[in-house]
């Protein structure tokens, strides 16, 4: 069995999708190391350069500030209350729209080296401690210092992680061809669920509740 998970870090339908599958696999005995976190980008670090200049790539910029500019100021507060009641149902707690937001190619590289040098199990923990951080905490996943810090929280090795960061080419490539992933099936949502067994393949996309990703597992187990 195997769950493969397109999505990107600061989609919190995202967020909704993995904490919906941790009861759809505790419910089903799949286990956690089955998973693998592949890609996806909703705005390239080149749009983000582009809109809002080189700080942003770095810092980022107010998410508020950014949510107008790309949804609409009126636009994104319609479809608020129905996120976080999904986030609320989740189990999520302290969701915040506040803080800062910037692009999340580094996190995706760190998240494909978690995957090729400490297991799947040991990435699923950091996309929880990276979703954290972004959701709960307003804090940037363009930032080394919160990369860092969510890794340490995930339990992998500083040094390590320090040393992922510092390379702009660790696991570049490897993530770029996980991105391609997506791109080749036409997934233009996420989260997206592949998910694969003895009985054959579903996928399922969105955030949808445990019980329809429980279904979908026990369909291919």
């Amino acid at each position: 069995m195997r769950v493969d998970i397109i999505s990107d870090t600061v989609c919190p339908w995202c967020y909704v999708g993995k904490r919906n599958l941790d009861k759809a696999m505790l419910s089903t005995g799949m286990p956690k190391s089955s998973i693998t976190w592949r890609p996806f980008l909703l705005v390239p670090p080149s749009q983000w350069q582009a809109d809002w200049g080189d700080a942003a790539l770095t810092e980022g910029v107010d998410k508020v500030a950014f949510y107008d500019k790309r949804f609409g100021k009126d636009e994104w507060k319609q479809w608020q209350p129905r996120l976080e009641a999904a986030l609320q149902n989740a189990g999520v707690v302290g969701f915040t729209m506040t803080g800062r937001t910037g692009p999340s190619w580094d996190s995706h590289r760190l998240l494909s080296w978690t995957h090729a040098t400490h297991g799947g199990e040991k990435q699923h923990v950091l996309s929880e401690t990276l979703f954290k951080a972004y959701f709960t905490e307003g804090k940037p996943l363009c930032n080394h210092q919160v990369l860092l810090d969510a890794a340490v929280a995930a339990g992998l090795p500083e040094s390590e992680v320090s040393a992922v960061l510092a390379d702009p080419k660790a696991f570049d490539e490897q993530a770029r061809k996980e991105l391609a992933i997506g791109t080749a099936m036409g997934v233009r949502g996420v989260p997206f669920f592949i998910i694969k067994g003895p009985r054959g393949e579903e996928t399922v996309s969105g955030g949808q509740p445990p019980e329809v990703l429980a279904a979908a597992i026990q369909r291919v187990m």
